[in-house]
């Protein structure tokens, strides 16, 4: 089977307009733990908007505090990384 580009992109399109929609924040990171994708949610919740938060590293505009982890946002990226 050939490879499509133009069908991944339309896929890609596709999921960033859900997740454009959904309540829940959501942020993609590529394999450098920098963010790729932010919605208006993950905006509000970070206090970030897109432009000042695309290309920072997630770890930069997201932080998580614990008494039960103590890695924070690199423990949460381990283990959603399949």
């Amino acid at each position: 089977m050939l490879h499509n580009p133009n069908k991944n992109q339309l896929e890609l399109e596709k999921m960033a307009g859900a997740f454009k929609c959904i309540g829940d924040a959501v942020i993609s990171i590529d394999i450098d733990n920098k963010i790729d994708y932010i919605n208006n949610a993950a905006e509000w919740l970070t206090g970030y908007n897109k432009d000042e938060a695309l290309g920072k590293k997630v770890e930069e505009i997201f932080q998580i505090y614990s008494d039960y982890m103590e890695d924070g946002v690199q423990a949460i990226i381990d283990e959603a990384i399949i």
